[in-house]
C-alpha cells in the first residue's frame, strides 16, 4: 500500500513537472537576452561575478551567482501501535527530512571589448517551482 501511494505521488509529480523548464531552456534565454551584449551592463543589473580569469587571447571568463536559498525540509513521522492483551504500545518513526539550497550560478565568456561571446548555466539547481532555477531567474519576462 505504502509503494503504490509513493509510486502514484512520483507519477503525478513528473506529469505536473514535465511542462516546467530546464536547464537547456534556460540557456536557450541566457544565449537569446544577453550573447552579443556589453558584460558591464549584465554585471550592472545582476551583481558583480564571484570569480573571472583573464586568458592569454584577452578573453575574460567570469562566474557569476546570485545568493543561494537555503530550504528546509521536515521529516516525515510515521506511528505504528501495537497491543499486547490490555497494554498497548506506540512507536514513531521519522523519515528524510534535511534542506535543499537553491541557486544558479553563469560562466560568461567575454572577448576583449567586453561582448558577451558565451554565457550558459554553470550550475543550475532545481528552482522553487520550477525544475531550472536559471530559467526561473532569467527566463521571465520583463
Amino acid at each position: 500500500m505504502k509503494h503504490s501511494i509513493l509510486f502514484l505521488a512520483v507519477a503525478c509529480m513528473s506529469v505536473a513537472l514535465s511542462g516546467c523548464n530546464t536547464t537547456e531552456q534556460a540557456n536557450a534565454v541566457l544565449e537569446q537576452k544577453y550573447q552579443g551584449t556589453q558584460v558591464d551592463a549584465f554585471f550592472l543589473q545582476y551583481g558583480p561575478p564571484v570569480r573571472s580569469f583573464r586568458t592569454k587571447s584577452g578573453e575574460s571568463i567570469y562566474i557569476w551567482a546570485e545568493e543561494a536559498k537555503n530550504y528546509y525540509i521536515p521529516p516525515t513521522a510515521s506511528t505504528s501501535i501495537n497491543t499486547y492483551g490490555t497494554t498497548s504500545y506506540a512507536t514513531t518513526n521519522f523519515y528524510g527530512g534535511g534542506s535543499i539550497n537553491v541557486q544558479c550560478q553563469l560562466k560568461v565568456i567575454a572577448d576583449r571589448r567586453g561582448v558577451i561571446k558565451e554565457i550558459i548555466a554553470h550550475k543550475d539547481t532545481i528552482g522553487d517551482w520550477d525544475l531550472s532555477r536559471c530559467h526561473e531567474v532569467f527566463g521571465k519576462e520583463k
